[in-house]
This record gives structure tokens, C-alpha cells and sequence, in this order.
């Protein structure tokens, strides 16, 4: 898509449709780069989050199991435990 724009911007097959760069184009860049902007780091907080949901998920689980573990008396069982979801 991008390739045929360009084609069409340096081919000049019609003059009229694109006159090139003016002023207006950039009159409403600011408001469009603080949409961007605002986008981006609501992306990246949902990352984060999910990376954070990811590892406190991992880390009851392994908590449930190795007190499971200690409380059926088995404690070489719960030392190998702690190390599985590192």
C-alpha cells in the first residue's frame, strides 16, 4: 500500500489530486501527536499489567503448592517446589 502511494505521488499521472505539503497539513499535527502519545502508554500499561497479572498468578500458585506440601509433611517435596515457576 505504501509502495503505491509513492508511485502515485512521483508518477505524476494526475497533477491535480496531490499538490504536495501546505501549511494545513500541519496545522493539527500537535493535537494528533498527543492522541499518539496517550495510545502508546495505554498500550504499554496493558502490557505491564498483564505482565504483572501473569507473575502474581505464578506466584500464589507456586505459595498454594508448597504449602500444600508442608502441610501433607513433605518438605523435600516443598524445597523443589519453590524453585519450579522460577
Amino acid at each position: 500500500m505504501v509502495l503505491a502511494q509513492i508511485f502515485y505521488v512521483i508518477a505524476s499521472f494526475f497533477p491535480q489530486s496531490w499538490t504536495g505539503f501546505s501549511m494545513l497539513a500541519f496545522k493539527t499535527l500537535r493535537s494528533f501527536i498527543k492522541l499518539s502519545l496517550a495510545s502508546a502508554i495505554m498500550l504499554c500499561r496493558c502490557y505491564i499489567n498483564q505482565l504483572g497479572v501473569a507473575t502474581l498468578g505464578t506466584n500464589d500458585h507456586s505459595s498454594v503448592r508448597v504449602s500444600n506440601e508442608l502441610g501433607a509433611g513433605r518438605p523435600k517435596v516443598a524445597k523443589h517446589e519453590i524453585s519450579m515457576p522460577i
